[in-house]
């Protein structure tokens, strides 16, 4: 299976359902549409990313979720009592699109310049797989 290293706390947010989208500055491989891929939690982060992400929550919020602040508030409670996974596989993915757009497909979309990976069909791992990263996508090994 194809391996995408995403870094925290995105990378969460995608295998738990709430962000639908990874950005890249490249686009997908033509046989990696529809394909399911692990989603592998970088090893590092910083805290822009956090503020970032909540700022997105805030105005894009969950699915289904029609009042930002109850986004919020989940954020910032699941933040406070999870530790979040690093340098490990933590679930999966299915890659069901990659386009360009003006950001208006998701509200975790980068306006513009990005290449927008949509996921579905997420799974998050019971148990986190421990292993190291690549750039790009890589060959997650079965081996020890």
């Amino acid at each position: 299976m194809k391996a995408l290293t995403v870094r925290q706390p995105w990378a969460s947010l995608i295998v738990l359902g709430v962000k639908d989208v990874e950005n890249r500055s490249w686009s997908a491989p033509a046989g990696i549409i529809g394909q399911r891929i692990a989603i592998h939690a970088g090893k590092t982060h910083n805290g822009n990313e956090f503020r970032s992400a909540l700022i997105t929550a805030r105005w894009g919020g969950l699915p289904g979720d029609d009042e930002p602040n109850n986004t919020m508030r989940w954020i910032h409670a699941w933040w406070a009592n999870r530790d979040l996974p690093y340098g490990a596989v933590i679930g999966t993915a299915v890659v069901a699109d990659c386009h360009q757009c003006d950001g208006g497909c998701s509200p975790w979309a980068v306006r513009g310049r990005d290449w927008h990976w949509s996921l579905t069909d997420v799974t998050e791992a019971h148990d986190p797989v421990e292993m190291n990263g690549r750039l790009g996508l890589w060959e997650v090994s079965t081996h020890g």
